[in-house]
């Protein structure tokens, strides 16, 4: 079974597939989610070994509004197709939100532990004051 990852990669929000069974990437790693699901949909087509009645790997359904002969026929009352497939893929496990919560602690950590310091610091001038040479 795939679970959809979202991870945070250096500044940027990442996707990348695993499997659950063992926790491994099996998928390269994508800057945006239709594109982790746009190979999802081939990794699905290539993995099937039965006859595919599907002459399109696309389900029509999805294109909501760009075929005026589909709006015609029926009504919009399904968006996603009846397949695995055709279903939007959803974050299983989100590092990306994991890590930015971390991030944010650390840096109010920070924040706090240099206000403390700024309180600590006594002005104390020098003696003789600095003369600049001209």
């Amino acid at each position: 079974m795939l679970a959809l990852v979202r991870d945070l990669k250096g500044t940027r929000v990442v996707y990348y597939w695993i499997n659950k069974a063992q926790p491994e990437r099996i998928s390269p790693v994508f800057p945006s989610l239709p594109i982790a699901e746009e190979w999802l949909l081939k990794y699905r087509h290539n993995a099937y070994k039965g006859k595919n009645r599907r002459r399109s790997l696309i389900d029509r359904r999805k294109l909501n509004g760009t075929c005026d002969n589909l709006d015609k026929r029926k009504p919009k009352s399904q968006n996603q197709g009846r397949r695995a497939s055709d279903k939007r893929p959803k974050v299983v496990l989100d590092l990306a939100k994991i890590k930015l919560d971390e991030l944010k602690l650390l840096y109010t950590e920070k924040l706090i532990n240099e206000s403390d310091i700024d309180r600590e610091v006594v002005f104390e001038p020098s003696a003789e004051p600095e003369t600049v040479d001209d």
